[in-house]
């Protein structure tokens, strides 16, 4: 990115425009936190900075929806960006821009921090018939904890077994209608494949499970080659 020219802030130029817009678009981008802390399950890929104590998950972000845009193109044009000496070193020249574009984000735009909580299990495919097992399994399931009585034991076990039927059959159901849904495509279909099998959930490693599995590999070729030639030599 070239630095802003404060000749072309003279008269309102479309250059400025442009440098505004630049700057704006840096700022826009610097809202996206990448560093997961201790990422979820199921992200992959994130836009938010995120932590996670069991059943919930706190993340951060700034609303860059309800931001005045008019007020950040006045605070770029005051701020130190367009008031630089042309032996400024480009090193000196993108620590100012880092420390002026936090300066602006956090007045405009500041950090907020959220918790919500998290499921274990999506189950919208889950039909009317197996969701009233299941309400009525839990039913017998807490009359029997209560009692402790071998009538209510047996009741519980015939609808646990009736819930987990009709939960099969229902999951059964859902993946076959999915399947009907996308006959003739051959790019769907290998998608619905693979959302089956939940092989578009990436893992996500942390820095020292990511050194953990490069020294493992490191040293299983180092033996693998040891190996060849050793009997190689014999």
């Amino acid at each position: 990115m070239t630095k802003p020219n404060p000749e072309n802030c003279k008269n309102g130029s479309s250059k400025c425009a442009y440098d505004c817009a630049q700057l704006q678009y840096t700022i826009q981008h610097r809202t996206v936190l990448t560093s997961p802390l201790s990422p979820p399950d199921n992200h992959h890929s994130s836009n938010v900075l995120y932590w996670r104590r069991r059943g919930h998950y706190r993340y951060c972000y700034r609303d860059i929806r309800r931001v005045d845009l008019a007020a950040i193109h006045s605070d770029i044009q005051q701020s130190p960006l367009y008031d630089f000496h042309s032996a400024t070193s480009v090193d000196s020249y993108v620590e100012l821009f880092n420390s002026e574009v936090e300066r602006i984000l956090d007045k405009h735009a500041p950090l907020k921090s959220r918790t919500r909580r998290v499921g274990r299990h999506v189950c919208r495919w889950l039909s009317a018939d197996a969701r009233e097992a299941k309400r009525r399994c839990r039913r017998r399931e807490r009359r029997y904890r209560k009692t402790h009585s071998t009538a209510d034991k047996l009741a519980f076990q015939a609808a646990r077994d009736t819930a987990r039927d009709a939960i099969t059959r229902s999951r059964s159901d859902a993946i076959r209608q999915r399947f009907d849904d996308v006959t003739g495509n051959s790019a769907a279909i290998w998608r619905a494949v693979r959302n089956v099998l939940h092989r578009d959930h990436r893992p996500v490693y942390s820095d020292s499970q990511c050194r953990t599995l490069s020294c493992g590999f490191s040293q299983y070729f180092t033996d693998k080659l040891e190996r060849i030639h050793q009997l190689i030599a014999t």
